[in-house]
This record gives C-alpha cells, sequence and structure tokens, in this order.
C-alpha cells in the first residue's frame, strides 16, 4: 500500500494526474480581500458590517466582493440568516468551501493567474507578519516561531521536502479543527495564530554545495548581530512599502488562521 501511495504522489507530482480546477475557488482567490472574506466565513458566520469590521474595508468594497463571492457557480459563500436591527435586516453568511487549491487542481490552473494568486497569499503573509510584529503580538505566545531556510536538493531531497510540507499542512488543519470543536465545546474565545508554509524554487542560481567550513565561534554573535540587523531592515522597508495596507492587516492578526495556495 505504502508503494502504491509514493507511486501515486510521484506521478502527481510529475503532472500525470491532474484534476480540473474548480473555476469558482481560482476566481475566488485571485483578489485579497475576496480570500479573507472566505477565509473569514469559514471560522463562522457573519454579516456585511462585521466583516467591514474585521477586515477594515470598506462597506462598498465588501459588499462588492460578496457579490462577486455569491454568483460563482458554484457559489463560495452563501446567506445563512437574517435579523432585523435598527429598522432594517442584517444578513449572515457563511462559506461553502475553503479558500484553497489542492495540488491535484494546480496544474490546471493557467500560468497567468498562477502568478498573480501567489502574488496575492505572498502579500498576505507579508502583511499580516508585519501587523504582528508591530503591534508586539508576535511573541505574545511562548515559542513563536520564524526561518529562513536555503538549501540545494536534488530531485529526491525535494520529494522528500515537499512530502514533510504536505504532512505538515495536514496535521495543521488536523489541529485546527480540533481546537475549534474544544473551543465550541467550552464556549471560550481562544487566541488567533498564523501559520505560513512556503517551500519553492530559490531565484538564486549561483549557490553550489562545497565542503562543510570550520566557523570561528567568536564570530556568532557577530553574524547574529548583522542577520537582526538585516530582518530590521526589512521589516521597516516592508512596513513603508505596505503603509496602506498594514493598518488594515492589524486589523486581520486579530482573528487570522493561515490559508494556502
Amino acid at each position: 500500500m505504502a508503494s502504491e501511495e509514493n507511486q501515486i504522489r510521484r506521478r502527481l507530482k510529475n503532472g500525470t494526474i491532474t484534476a480540473k480546477p474548480r473555476k469558482s475557488v481560482v476566481t475566488g482567490m485571485q483578489n485579497e480581500l475576496r480570500t479573507q472574506i472566505i477565509v473569514l466565513l469559514n471560522e463562522r458566520s457573519a454579516s456585511r458590517p462585521e466583516i467591514c469590521k474585521e477586515l477594515g474595508a470598506s462597506f462598498n468594497r465588501v459588499r462588492h466582493e460578496m457579490k462577486m463571492l455569491l454568483n460563482l457557480n458554484p457559489p463560495m459563500i452563501e446567506q445563512v440568516s437574517e435579523k432585523p436591527v435598527r429598522g432594517t435586516v442584517e444578513k449572515f453568511f457563511r462559506a461553502t468551501t475553503q479558500a484553497r487549491i489542492d495540488q491535484s487542481e494546480w496544474p490546471g490552473v493557467p500560468d497567468a493567474i498562477k502568478g498573480s494568486m501567489r502574488g496575492t497569499l505572498l502579500d498576505m503573509i507579508v502583511d499580516d507578519a508585519v501587523a504582528a510584529i508591530s503591534s508586539d503580538t508576535y511573541d505574545s505566545l511562548e515559542n513563536a516561531h520564524m526561518s529562513w531556510n536555503p538549501m540545494i536538493l536534488d530531485d529526491e531531497g525535494w520529494e522528500e521536502l515537499v512530502e514533510v510540507l504536505r504532512r505538515a499542512l495536514e496535521e495543521t488543519e488536523r489541529i485546527k479543527g480540533d481546537s475549534a470543536e474544544r473551543l465550541l465545546a467550552q464556549d471560550v474565545k481562544g487566541t488567533s495564530c498564523t501559520v505560513s508554509i512556503v517551500g519553492y524554487a530559490s531565484a538564486n542560481e549561483h549557490r553550489k554545495v562545497g565542503p562543510p567550513s570550520a566557523v570561528d565561534e567568536g564570530s556568532a554573535p557577530a553574524e547574529r548581530s548583522a542577520a537582526t540587523a538585516k530582518t530590521e531592515t526589512a521589516l521597516k522597508k516592508a512596513k513603508t512599502t505596505r503603509k496602506g495596507s498594514t493598518r488594515k492587516a492589524a486589523s486581520k492578526s486579530k482573528r487570522r488562521q493561515g490559508k494556502s495556495a
């Protein structure tokens, strides 16, 4: 059985087994606000005013994107209830599917669209992380993690890494679901967390594998200091170039739970 599963994964990796991507999901994930609405409505039902407040977006923008999601075939959100509020009727919605494209569907997504979807997801990751650091919430939980691990891999190593990332995503989803059940049963709020998983071919084609070199222990603190300074510089640059979106991201960081494309 294990051998058969490995063969299926290998054929899937080589693109010989594909599923037609759901057009509605592809369309829904091409826009950052649209994606955020789907993520929020996967967590709970909400009205347009609640969505505007949580995502820091205008009512007109939220109404426009929700109309797009409602008119998809099949729709990605649906109305589930309504209640009278101050002389008007407030409608509540929930998601009908997750903001995710499976590995088997990804090869069928047009190349022109893949780039915009990757860009949207990367913007969400950076905005969310910068907002968490700016608001001093990043390290509010013990063992918060951040790492960057460039490497040089052969085909076997890449296949092993992809499998590790796949299992990590599955375990993350399981933990999220189990936590949601416990929180609902105990009627407690919980803590908003984000997990971002990224694995890709680097643009740096000049790195080579070589024999390990001796490291002077005395230089380690200086290396750490340089790395820290570089991180701080990158964060300042990100906050400057994303001035308009950081305020919105700060609102998102209160509730975001990671999604992937």
